[in-house]
């Protein structure tokens, strides 16, 4: 699946160099957004009232968590893998560099607390979608990678619900934001599931010399019934989409089960997918359950009392979201960026200490975070506990792969000397 990419412009000096930066997709975009995770972190929990643009806090939060750093690692991931299924790079030097700089662009613009700026940073962000898209499509096209055709288009749909999401922030429309967010944790959900759904067994695999099933029936209908959610969801039929997702995420526990957990416990690059994929899975039922009794969780609340904080916390969407934003995304990211890099540097497959413990720090994080949804007293004092432990992650990623990822392939290196 991720085989080591040989590119002839590759230099033959062991330097950082641009050229070795902006050589494919991964290098410069998981730096940037693993970068941009902790300091989006540092503004919502320490310094809130930096915020001050256009979007209010929590929905800056949700946006850059979810279109800035998830859906960002996710392009990333695609420009990379889709030079190994296709043999074409989409996107390396100037065309990378144009990619990344909307990026950036879109970052700051957003913050701005201008409603120009605002509307500029949302046509750059757009572009930055956009183009990615375009550029996969590129390769995936002209390669005849008919597997691969509709990755380009989900990204481009998650480029509309973001210009949607933001739109709706400016207009004040809070009911649409939500919609879109969810809309666009459905289409981030699909990508996951159709990656994780391939890369896993291929890894264990490889990793733990095993034989586990593909389940690729199981898996093309995960995908379906994800299509019929979004769907279901955009027509407000919420009991049908209810059902499609529970199902998705019934059919992930099932498939993880048939690939023999108990033989990766001991294998830190393996184990940290499979616990993702897991609490991916849990998310999606926990998410169908909330829009199948949304509507009741009211009375709920008033039968068992006002000050029942159980029924209040499984009552907020906040839960089933972190669920699958921090336990599924996260957790499966930190696990993708420390095995793509090394795989892509020309590293030896094997979790060092550093990376153990950037896998640690995440689960942490999602654990802590999920204890400050129930109501108390020391509520902050969870939130800020969870974002230490989310920065202390994401700034290991960066002290340990920053030197990898701005140098040539070490294996290409040593072949020339």
């Amino acid at each position: 699946m991720l085989v080591n990419i040989q590119n002839s412009n590759d230099t033959q000096s062991n330097k950082p160099s641009l050229k070795a930066l902006f050589s494919l997709g991964f290098r410069p975009l998981y730096l940037s957004a693993a970068l941009w995770s902790i300091i989006s972190i540092i503004l919502w929990i320490y310094v809130p009232a930096s915020l001050k643009g256009p979007i209010t806090a929590s929905y800056w939060h949700a946006h850059e968590m979810l279109w800035g750093f998830v859906i960002t690692i996710a392009v990333a991931f695609l420009l990379t893998a889709s030079a190994t299924w296709t043999g074409r790079n989409p996107a390396q030097g100037r065309t990378l560099m144009v990619i990344v700089l909307l990026w950036w662009v879109s970052r700051f613009l957003l913050l701005i607390p201008n409603d120009i700026a605002f509307k500029i940073g949302m046509v750059t962000e757009f572009s930055f979608f956009a183009l990615s898209a375009y550029r996969l499509w590129s390769v995936v096209w002209s390669t005849k990678n008919k597997r691969n055709y509709i990755l380009p288009f989900v990204l481009l749909v998650l480029a509309f619900l973001d210009l949607g999401y933001l739109y709706s922030v400016l207009n004040g429309d809070y009911i649409g934001v939500s919609r879109y967010l969810d809309f666009g944790f459905i289409g981030m959900a699909y990508i996951a599931l159709l990656i994780a759904r391939r890369v896993l067994p291929f890894f264990a695999s490889r990793g733990a010399n095993i034989e586990i099933p593909n389940h690729q029936k199981s898996g093309s209908l995960q995908l379906s019934l994800m299509v019929a959610t979004f769907a279901a969801s955009v027509l407000g039929l919420h009991v049908v989409a209810a059902g499609g997702v529970i199902a998705t995420g019934l059919i992930s526990i099932f498939q993880l089960s048939q690939w023999k957990p108990h033989k990766v416990v001991r294998i830190p690059l393996l184990w940290v997918l499979y616990i993702s994929y897991f609490f991916l899975g849990i998310g999606l039922i926990f998410s169908g359950i909330y829009f199948l009794l949304s509507p009741s969780y009211a009375a709920l609340v008033e039968a068992w009392g006002t000050q029942n904080n159980l029924a209040f916390m499984l009552s907020r969407p906040a839960f089933h979201l972190h669920i699958i934003g921090m336990g599924g995304f996260a957790v499966m990211i930190i696990g993708m960026l420390t095995r793509t890099s090394l795989g892509h540097t020309g590293q030896p497959l094997k979790a060092d200490r550093w990376m153990v413990w950037m896998y640690i720090c995440v689960l942490i994080a999602f654990v802590i975070r999920m204890a400050g949804l129930y109501p108390s007293n020391i509520i902050l004092a969870f939130w800020h506990a969870a974002a230490l432990f989310w920065i202390i992650a994401f700034g290991l990623f960066l002290y340990r792969f920053t030197p990898l990822l701005i140098k040539p392939r070490a294996d290409r290196f040593r072949s020339k000397n």
